[in-house]
C-alpha cells in the first residue's frame, strides 16, 4: 500500500504530538537590562515541567503561568529596579513548586497554588530590600509549605492556606522597616504556622481558623509569633480543635494578643521591657496560659471559661484543672484573671519592687485555687472572688508564709487594700497586708469556712472578717506599731474566732451567733 507525502507528514506530526503530550516542557529566560517583561505559559497534560526566569535590572515583571501540569517547577529571579513577580500554579498541579527571588528596589511577589495541587507544594520568596511585599495563596494542597523572607525596608507578607491540611507556614522579616505580616490558615487540619519580626514598626498576626472540613486527623494546631524590637503588637486566633499558642515579644511598646477558642488549648506570653499588655482568653475545655511581663508598663487579662461549672463531684466538670500564671516584674502592674469551672488554678505574681499594684481573680466554680501577692511596694489592692466550694486562697496554717508556698493573698508595703470573696461552703482564705496603710476584708458566706488574716507591723492596719452561716473559723494576727482594728462578725452557731493584737491602737470586737 502507498501513502501520500501529506499522508506521511501529518502521521509524523501525530506522533510528535502525542510524545509532546505526555513529555515535559522546560522554558528558561534570560534578561539583563531595561524595561524587561518575561511572560511562560505551560499548561494541559505534560509533566515535570519547569520554568525559569532570571531577570536583571531597570523595569521588569515575571509571570510564569502553569496549570494541570503534574510537578511543575517555576522559578523568577529579579535584581533590580521595579520588579514584579508573579507565579501561578493551579489545577492538578501536583507537587508543584514556586520559587522567588528579589534584591533590591520596589520588590513585589505573588506565588498562587491552588486547586489539586497534591501533597507537598511548595513557594517560596527570599526578598532583601527596599519596597517589599510578598503574598504566598495556598489552596487544597497538603502538606504545603510556604516560606517569605524579607530583610529590610517596607516589608509586608502575607500567607494563606486553605484546606490544605498539614500545612506549614512561616515568615521571618528583619530590621529597620515597617513589617507587617499576616498568615491564615482555615480548614487546613494539623496546619502549623510561625511569624518572626526582627525590628521597627511591627504588627503580627497570626489566624488559624481550623473548621476541620472531615479532614486527615484530629488537628494538631500550633502558632508561634516572635517580635524583638519597636511598635510589636502580635495577635494569635485559633478557633478550633487542638491549639497552642506562643507569643514571644522583647521590647518596646509591646501588645498581644491570644484567644482560642474551642480545643484542647495552651497559651504562652512573654513580654519583656516597656509598655506591656497581654490579654488571653481561651474559651471552653482544656486550657493553660502563661503570662510573663517585665519591667514598666504591665497589664495581664487572662480569661478562661468553660460550658458547665461542675459540681464538687466530678461531673460537669468541662473546663476543669485550668491553670493560669502570671508573672509581673515591676513598675505599673495589673493583672485580671477569670476562670469558670472545676478545679481551676490561678496565681498572679508581681514583684521586683513592684508599683501601682492591683491584681483582681475572679473564680466561678469548685475546688478552684487562687493566690495573689503584689510583693513588694505601690499602691496596692488585691481582689479575689471566689463562688462556689472548696475554694481555696490559701496559705499553710501555721506555716511561715511570706507569700511563699500556699501564698494566699498578700502585698507587701504602701496602700495596701486587699478584700477576698468567698461565696460557698468549705472555703479557706488568707490575706496579709503587710505595712503602711493597710485593711483586710474577708467575706465567707456558706459554712465551714476558715479565714486566716494579718497586718503584719505598723501603720493604720484594720482587718474587718465577716462570715455568714456556721461552722466557721477566723484566726487573725496583727503586730505593733499600728492603727490595729480587728472586726470579727459570725453568724449562727458553732463558730470559733482567734484575735491576737499586739501594740499601739488596739481595738477588738467579736460578735457571734447573730
Amino acid at each position: 500500500m502507498k501513502y501520500s507525502k501529506l499522508a506521511l507528514l501529518i502521521s509524523a506530526a501525530l506522533l510528535t504530538s502525542a510524545g509532546a503530550y505526555a513529555g515535559s516542557n522546560e522554558a528558561d529566560v534570560s534578561q539583563e537590562g531595561e524595561l524587561n517583561t518575561a511572560v511562560v505559559v505551560q499548561q494541559s497534560n505534560s509533566v515535570a515541567n519547569n520554568a525559569t526566569i532570571e531577570q536583571l535590572g531597570n523595569n521588569n515583571l515575571s509571570t510564569i503561568l502553569q496549570a494541570e501540569t503534574a510537578n511543575s517547577q517555576a522559578s523568577s529571579n529579579q535584581e533590580g529596579n521595579d520588579n514584579t513577580s508573579l507565579i501561578d500554579q493551579h489545577n492538578a498541579t501536583s507537587t508543584a513548586s514556586a520559587f522567588v527571588k528579589s534584591v533590591g528596589d520596589r520588590n513585589e511577589a505573588d506565588i498562587t497554588q491552588e486547586f489539586f495541587n497534591g501533597e507537598n507544594a511548595q513557594a517560596t520568596v527570599n526578598q532583601m530590600g527596599n519596597g517589599n511585599l510578598a503574598t504566598i495563596t495556598q489552596n487544597d494542597g497538603d502538606g504545603a509549605q510556604s516560606t517569605v523572607n524579607q530583610t529590610g525596608s517596607e516589608d509586608t507578607a502575607e500567607v494563606y492556606n486553605h484546606w490544605s491540611d498539614y500545612a506549614d507556614a512561616t515568615i521571618n522579616q528583619s530590621g529597620n522597616s515597617n513589617n507587617n505580616a499576616y498568615i491564615q490558615q482555615e480548614a487546613s487540619d494539623a496546619a502549623s504556622a510561625s511569624l518572626t519580626q526582627i525590628g521597627s514598626n511591627n504588627d503580627g498576626d497570626i489566624l488559624q481558623n481550623n473548621q476541620n472540613y472531615g479532614g486527615s486527623g484530629s488537628d494538631d494546631t500550633v502558632a508561634t509569633l516572635e517580635q524583638i524590637g519597636n511598635g510589636n503588637i502580635g495577635l494569635v486566633e485559633q478557633a478550633g480543635l487542638s491549639n497552642m499558642a506562643d507569643v514571644y515579644q522583647n521590647g518596646e511598646s509591646h501588645d498581644a494578643h491570644v484567644t482560642q477558642n474551642g480545643g484542647n488549648h495552651e497559651a504562652q506570653v512573654n513580654q519583656y521591657g516597656l509598655n506591656q499588655v497581654a490579654t488571653v482568653m481561651q474559651m471552653d475545655f482544656e486550657h493553660v496560659a502563661t503570662v510573663n511581663q517585665s519591667n514598666v508598663g504591665n497589664t495581664a487579662t487572662v480569661t478562661q471559661s468553660s460550658l458547665t461549672l461542675g459540681n464538687g463531684n466530678g461531673n460537669g466538670n468541662s473546663g476543669s484543672g485550668n491553670s493560669a500564671t502570671v508573672d509581673q516584674e515591676g513598675m505599673d502592674d495589673t493583672a485580671t484573671v477569670a476562670q469558670a469551672g472545676f478545679a481551676n488554678e490561678a496565681v498572679v505574681f508581681q514583684g521586683e519592687y513592684s508599683f501601682d499594684n492591683t491584681i483582681t481573680i475572679t473564680q466561678s466554680g469548685h475546688h478552684n485555687y487562687a493566690g495573689a501577692s503584689t510583693d513588694d511596694g505601690g499602691l496596692s489592692t488585691v481582689t479575689v472572688n471566689q463562688t462556689g466550694h472548696h475554694n481555696e486562697v490559701n496559705s499553710k496554717p501555721n506555716g511561715s508564709n511570706f507569700y511563699g508556698e500556699g501564698i494566699g493573698a498578700g502585698t507587701w508595703g504602701a496602700d495596701n487594700v486587699v478584700m477576698v470573696d468567698q461565696d460557698g461552703h468549705h472555703n479557706k482564705a488568707y490575706a496579709d497586708a503587710a505595712d503602711l496603710s493597710s485593711v483586710i476584708d474577708i467575706d465567707q458566706s456558706g459554712h465551714h469556712n476558715e479565714a486566716y488574716a494579718e497586718s503584719e507591723w505598723g501603720e493604720a492596719n484594720e482587718i474587718v472578717i465577716d462570715q455568714t452561716g456556721g461552722n466557721h473559723l477566723a484566726d487573725v494576727y496583727v503586730s505593733g506599731d499600728g492603727s490595729n482594728v480587728v472586726y470579727v462578725t459570725q453568724t449562727d452557731m458553732n463558730n470559733s474566732a482567734v484575735v491576737s493584737s499586739i501594740g499601739f491602737g488596739n481595738t477588738v470586737t467579736i460578735t457571734q451567733g447573730m
